[in-house]
């Protein structure tokens, strides 16, 4: 295979796929939001487009340029990653250019880009329809999609975590959390059961680590010291990709609660890392874990679930979870499941 082209914007998430699928090609070039100094994409060619849909003649404008994009770099495939604006774009100029598009689920995208009203289903529908083949993290967002398209995709199922299991981690009695600062991911749900968990004297040298940033920020800092746990709570914000497996690695317990999700990376990392994964009662999570076997599936936030935590068998749990990533996470299978989808369309072009 010659040439790929990613279409996504410029997170960890497109920085991770790159590295996943790179060797694949001769040549991989990105079309994406904005810059990113953090990341280094080595000598691959860079286009910049605006994916917002607030301004409909800029929007044509971004497909425009997409068009010209496609005609000068002339990739053998296409690979957006997230079925919303970006991957309409996408859509749509591969369509017009005979270039096959392979569409990525993020989960949210599915779960709920739909429900923002009848544009976003309209769209959501159209990248389904017309997509040339799709990957989704998990079964239950693949299920969604066939249901948005009615019709049965043939979704492959594979994410891009690109890991490898953790030899040997040194544990410490801390919690790790590190999704969004919003509502959506309920950290003050966290932070409250956590002030539950630490009233009990046996476990009063436990510690919280939160990290990341998001529109909650202050607001969970003010609940930490209305708590009076403050001492015990560290807000750690964006952490570099090393600093972040570092606390994985010396994590107890894995921490994530959103309302909703598909099969998140960290999840997968925190297994890799050793950590006991305490998540929240979702489809996606109950494809990785196994109640009280090698995890935490939590239906009530108001339990002392980090204390029903501990009580597992901490190293079967830590091996389940290992065997989980070698077979379904881990770089060299990720890599296979991508690769195996762009044959398929290469050889039928």
């Amino acid at each position: 295979m010659k040439k790929l082209l990613i279409i996504s914007t410029n997170s960890i998430h497109l920085y991770n796929f790159y590295k996943l699928v790179k060797d694949g090609f001769e040549s991989v070039a990105i079309v994406t939001n904005e810059q990113n100094p953090n990341l280094n994409y080595n000598n691959s060619q860079i286009y910049y487009l605006n994916f917002s849909v607030k301004s409909p003649i800029r929007f044509y404008k971004s497909l425009k340029m997409l068009k010209r994009i496609l005609n000068d770099y002339k990739p053998d495939i296409i690979h957006s990653q997230q079925i919303t604006t970006n991957s309409y774009l996408a859509v749509k100029a591969g369509l017009s250019a005979k270039i096959p598009v392979v569409v990525t689920a993020w989960g949210s995208d599915v779960l709920l880009t739909p429900s923002k009203g009848y544009f976003y289903k309209k769209m959501v529908r159209y990248i389904l329809l017309y997509g040339s083949a799709f990957s989704a993290d998990s079964e239950y967002v693949a299920k969604k999609m066939d249901e948005l398209a009615n019709r049965k995709l043939n979704t492959s199922i594979a994410n891009f975590a690109a890991i490898e299991p953790a030899e040997n981690p040194k544990k410490e009695n801390i919690i790790y959390s590190n999704r969004l600062l919003n509502k959506l991911y309920r950290i003050d749900s966290i932070i409250k059961a956590f002030a539950v968990f630490v009233k009990n004297m046996d476990y009063n040298d436990w510690r919280l680590f939160i990290a990341g940033e998001g529109s909650e920020t202050e607001a969970l800092k003010d609940l930490s010291i209305s708590l009076n746990i403050a001492d015990k709570v560290k807000f750690c914000g964006w952490l570099s990709s090393e600093e972040n497996w570092d606390n994985y690695k010396r994590a107890r317990i894995f921490v994530s609660v959103p309302e909703s999700d598909g099969t998140s990376i960290s999840l997968l990392e925190a297994m890799a890392a050793g950590c006991m994964p305490v998540v929240s009662d979702l489809p996606a999570n109950n494809e990785w874990i196994k109640n009280y076997e090698n995890g935490i599936i939590v239906s009530d936030l108001n339990t002392n679930f980090f204390e029903e935590a501990i009580k597992i068998d901490e190293s079967k749990a830590m091996s389940v979870n290992r065997n989980l990533i070698l077979t379904k996470a881990s770089f060299k299978a990720n890599q296979e499941s991508f690769f195996n989808i762009y044959k398929k369309l290469y050889q039928n072009k």
